[in-house]
């Protein structure tokens, strides 16, 4: 099992903004992910969104206003009304889950590929030549655009229904081994400081398992009797040492 599950879409601008910073956070606490690309247009439905397209304008006005500012902030190029969103996520979502088996490259120069695609270079994502090219540029063989097609869809239905059961709403969303879960590019912060934390209560448990505990003290009616066991075998040794040097003890009967 991974330490984080990350639950991503290809097509999704926020996706895009997150970059490979989740990537660095995993590095630096020693921590593994498993990608799980997910059809965000058939999760908003089921956990309560609307596709963006459907969304009140002041909430469509202010998506617009937080993307510039946060790719601004980010200092990475952003196209706002791209040439090829929305467009269908999936065959790019395949070609990241047959990499992900395969292995061999980079997952997440991969997605970041994509994303890019999308949102900086006017690339539709569902392009054959497009994807292949992303794959090349991670470390894959392109080739992995034509395999596994049947297990990739059936990979990508599973995720969905996964992120449904598990609390998942949008992307990009990160959920870990121990149940917390951080929705959005801006809670890649509170995420690293979450894995900071469980790392320091680890070492810290293992300090104390390996650490002697104090020697407890022994009772005082255990220390009683522990004095006159030593007290009886004192008694008995003296008693065998006098009768092997030929001699009886006062107490012994003076007959034999």
């Amino acid at each position: 099992m991974a330490d984080i599950d990350y639950f991503f879409a290809t097509i999704s601008p926020y996706t895009y903004l997150a970059g490979t910073r989740l990537e660095q956070i995993a590095a630096r606490h020693g921590a593994t992910i498993e990608y799980k690309p997910v059809d965000l247009l058939a999760l908003f439905p089921r956990t309560g969104g609307l596709p963006p397209k459907d969304r009140h304008p002041a909430r469509q006005e202010y998506r617009a206003q937080e993307l510039r500012r946060q790719s601004r902030k980010l200092g990475v190029p952003f196209n706002l009304q791209p040439a090829f969103f929305p467009t269908n996520p999936a065959p790019s979502a395949y070609a990241i889950i047959a990499a992900q088996a395969a292995g061999g490259g980079d997952l997440g120069q991969l997605v970041l590929a994509f994303t890019r695609a999308c949102w900086a270079e006017e690339k539709d994502v569902a392009d054959d030549a497009v994807i292949r090219a992303c794959l090349e540029s991670a470390g894959f063989d392109p080739a992995l655009a034509d395999r596994g097609l049947l297990a990739g869809a059936e990979t990508y239905s599973a995720n969905l229904e996964e992120a449904v059961t598990r609390g998942v709403f949008g992307a990009p969303f990160y959920l870990t081994q121990d149940g917390e879960k951080f929705w959005g590019q801006d809670r890649l912060d509170d995420l690293d400081r979450h894995l900071a934390a469980r790392a320091g209560r680890a070492r810290r448990a293992i300090v104390l398992k390996v650490r002697p505990g104090p020697r407890s003290a022994q009772p005082s009616s255990a220390r009683k009797r522990s004095v006159s066991a030593a007290r009886a075998d004192q008694s008995q040794t003296r008693r065998a040492v006098s009768l092997s040097s030929g001699s009886l003890p006062s107490s012994a009967p003076s007959h034999r």
